[in-house]
């Protein structure tokens, strides 16, 4: 993903944006950003876009790193997900809007794999 490409869908954030963190980072390799909400986008082995999630949980900075190990107990993703990037929301934004950043992030992106959100936006 460039950075070009980041900010863009950064930009879904508005004014729930915290600061912009472009880049990738290994997963299981690499320290993952402290945030308790934020859009996480998952690639895999190949860079393709994987999957594209949410965390929202008022009062823990560790919630990113806690949501996505949480999914790699899943013995496919833990396999297949090589690498993410994340959009860090302010810790005020309504879980609403968390849901609804992460349908526009999903509707661009298109990811491979994960459900469709009950949230998507048509």
């Amino acid at each position: 993903m460039t950075r070009k490409e980041y900010l863009q869908l950064a930009g879904h954030a508005g004014k729930w944006l915290l600061r912009p963190t472009p880049g990738l980072w290994l997963i299981g390799v690499d320290r993952v950003p402290s945030a308790s909400h934020a859009i996480y986008i998952v690639f895999d082995r190949q860079g393709e876009v994987s999957y594209v999630g949410s965390t929202a949980r008022p009062g823990n900075p560790e919630a990113l790193g806690q949501r996505l190990r949480e999914h790699l107990r899943a013995r496919a993703k833990a396999f297949t997900w090589h690498a993410a990037a994340a959009i860090l929301l302010r810790k005020e934004v309504p879980r609403s809007q968390v849901l609804k950043i992460e349908s526009l992030v999903a509707f661009d992106l298109k990811p491979s794999t994960g459900r469709r959100p009950r949230h998507w936006r048509e």
